[in-house]
């Protein structure tokens, strides 16, 4: 049956004079919306094509994204944009969600609306990040795998280093250090795969500042003091 109203163009299976069943509907705004129908509401699964070109198709509950479908940005924007794939809530992904953007970074995990909640996980240019968000603290922590073979062990707070930071390096050199506001701040400690410690306090640039205390595998210990990361 084919029904006009002030909202849409109707065409498809009815009850009761609504959309009940399969359906298409073209609405004023030129979006358009195929799929399943239940008392005059999207449901089931269906495909929407909005005015603007995005395109989510996936199931549909109370006239909205619920269940697991798959967003995709309209075509002109395919080359910087991304495709969401995964879990919805009342439009929103919500749950296991799989985002694969279009500049080479995708994502593996659980998000909340726009946070990320739980375990997730970021892949970029062969190197990837894995870890736990809480987003109501606004706190994660992160092993990041970088493509040279580095791994770095973090804490964001706020999407920013925070707290302690531990780094290995490809030939087993290990550092330590206290992050502030993004940046190592405070005591920093680095270990050579030799079994050289040197400890010192670096400034709000991460810089070496003052007496550095280096221990060497036989015993002995160097004091010198740094400016700006370098000895004098």
């Amino acid at each position: 049956m084919n029904r006009k109203n002030d909202e849409m163009k109707y065409s498809g299976e009815e009850k009761k004079g609504v959309p009940h069943g399969h359906g298409r509907a073209i609405y004023n705004d030129g979006s358009v919306y195929e799929g399943g129908w239940k008392d005059g509401k999207k449901e089931g699964y269906g495909v929407l094509i909005t005015k603007e070109g995005t395109r989510y198709m996936g199931q549909f509950s109370n006239d909205d994204f619920n269940g697991y479908g798959t967003l995709f940005p309209p075509d002109e924007m395919i080359s910087r944009s991304s495709v969401i794939s995964g879990q919805w809530k009342d439009g929103k992904a919500h749950g296991l969600i799989v985002i694969n953007n279009l500049d080479g970074m995708d994502f593996a995990g659980a998000i909340s609306g726009s946070k990320t909640i739980g375990i997730g996980c970021m892949f970029r240019d062969g190197a990837v990040s894995a870890g736990e968000c809480m987003p109501k603290a606004g706190v994660a922590h992160f092993i990041d795998f970088l493509e040279d073979g580095t791994k770095k062990f973090v804490r964001k707070e706020n999407g920013m280093l925070s707290g302690e930071q531990s780094v290995i390096y490809p030939d087993g050199t290990r550092q330590i250090a206290n992050c502030v506001n993004g940046k190592p701040e405070g005591l920093a400690i680095s270990s050579a795969p030799d079994g050289t410690v040197t400890s010192g306090m670096a400034d709000s640039n991460g810089m070496l500042q003052g007496p550095v205390t280096t221990i060497y595998p036989d015993g002995r210990q160097i004091v010198r003091n740094f400016v700006n990361n370098k000895p004098v």
